[in-house]
């Protein structure tokens, strides 16, 4: 028996054992991805209302080359704050068309103790389909300008080259 554990094990490790096939309890879990231009982000999707109101608040950092996406529905007015957020953050705007149409670059924290009604809201200029947000400095880091291509994998369908 000790042997069979073994052999399985060694042969998980080596990839030979699909594990969906051989253990069906087993869930393979897809991380969704944004690409913008030759930037790849992994993401979390808030695509509920829940999700679009905590967005990244209450969190001490944001792993490198990750972000949050959000997602809107009609009701949505694309209005971003950084109320109970602890790190300086970067917006990037999507457009319909899969481009980048605006971005604000460094955005910082509130002051403590700030009022919600203190805290300023950012928007972009242009219509937008889609919000990215990524740690402050990585517009600068990877060259993300308006205009940039994007597109998601495994995201969900019907969104960005999906």
């Amino acid at each position: 028996m000790r042997i069979l554990a073994a052999a399985t094990l060694l042969m998980l490790a080596s990839g030979c054992i699909n594990l969906e096939i051989s253990f069906p309890w087993v869930k393979h879990v897809v991380q969704p991805v944004v690409e913008v231009g030759d930037a790849e982000f992994k993401v979390e999707v808030a695509d509920s209302e829940r999700e679009r109101r905590k967005g990244l608040s209450g969190r001490s950092h944001l792993p490198p080359s990750t972000g949050m996406l959000f997602i809107p529905d009609r009701r949505w007015l694309g209005e971003f704050w950084m109320k109970g957020m602890r790190f300086p953050l970067d917006f990037i705007w999507i457009g319909a068309n899969c481009e980048v149409v605006d971005y604000i670059e460094n955005v910082p924290i509130p002051p403590p103790g700030a009022d919600d009604n203190e805290l300023r809201r950012y928007a972009s200029l242009k219509p937008t389909a889609y919000v990215l947000e990524v740690n402050a400095g990585d517009i600068e880091r990877f060259a993300i300008d308006i205009g940039d291509d994007v597109s998601f994998k495994d995201v969900g369908d019907g969104w960005c080259g999906n």
